[in-house]
């Protein structure tokens, strides 16, 4: 942007996603400009099979949210995210 305010880039995290094209993608648009990237990690509803408890979905969001900031915090990349509800 061309008024110094940092672009928001929204990093959608069901899965995942510390996958080399993403870093690419962000490093490539943290290049550009300034950016402010939220990594929101949705807790995630088992499709089939086993019961599993909300605390347990919930843990592993938190865990998914936690390595993906990680990764992104070892290639230099600012980001900060929050774990929501699969069905806001």
């Amino acid at each position: 942007m061309t008024d110094g305010r940092p672009r928001e880039l929204l990093v959608i995290a069901n899965e995942t996603v510390a996958g080399g094209k993403l870093i690419d993608t962000l490093r490539a648009r943290a290049d550009a400009g300034p950016v402010r990237i939220t990594v929101v990690c949705p807790i995630n509803q088992p499709r089939e099979g086993y019961v599993v408890y909300e605390d347990t979905r919930r843990a592993a969001a938190g865990r998914r949210l936690t390595q993906t900031l990680e990764v992104l915090g070892k290639a230099e990349i600012p980001a900060h995210g929050l774990v929501v509800d699969s069905d806001p």
